[in-house]
């Protein structure tokens, strides 16, 4: 199922969504949703995502900070 067809609003969304694989917009990566995470979205009115659990990650990690390496000698050495 893309993207594309799940519903907008929670509260319009059954449970047979579980049972359905939705295929991610970025990826394309086939992912599902499991009954705590929906009971989750529910609980706090929140839209089901459209991304797959990595590609949410990775979008996350792309506001942290690099690390900064610095060029210094062993304080042993």
């Amino acid at each position: 199922m893309p993207t594309s067809e799940l519903l907008d609003d929670i509260k319009d969304i059954d449970d047979e969504i579980l049972n359905k694989v939705i295929l991610c917009e970025v990826t394309g990566k086939p992912f599902r949703f499991i009954k705590q995470e929906l009971d989750f979205y529910r609980k706090y009115d929140l839209p089901l995502p459209r991304r797959c659990r990595d590609q949410r990650h990775l979008d996350r990690m792309k506001f942290k900070h690099p690390r900064k390496l610095w060029d210094r000698s062993c304080q042993k050495c």
